[in-house]
């Protein structure tokens, strides 16, 4: 009986270290600290080229974060203020722009 509970317990063990692992291999995927905050500070507007080659003239006073993650289904942004955008074409990844008030979607 002490075989069968030492056995038990080495199955369990083996469980929670698997799911320990798959958590913490999906919280870093998602967590990822691989985000870039752009801030203009300056009185003019600042010129940012983002990996996939889409254009942002991000206006005084704003705040751009995107992902370095280019393995995304989507591209995402956060931008708090005001900006222009340039795009680049991508049929099989929209782009987003999320906003406080909205979420706009090329």
């Amino acid at each position: 009986t002490s075989i069968r509970k030492l056995t038990l317990l080495m199955r369990v063990a083996g469980i929670v270290a698997c799911c320990m692992t798959v958590g913490y291999l999906v919280f870093t995927q998602f967590n990822s600290p691989n985000e870039i905050v752009e801030v203009n500070t300056s009185d003019e507007a600042q010129e940012i080229v983002l990996k996939d080659g889409s254009e942002v003239e991000l206006n005084q006073s704003s705040t751009l974060v995107y992902s370095v993650n280019q393995k995304r289904k989507t591209r995402e942004v956060e931008l708090k203020g005001e900006a222009f955008f340039n795009i680049s074409k991508d049929s099989l990844r929209p782009f987003v722009i999320h906003t406080q008030e909205l979420d706009i979607k090329v």
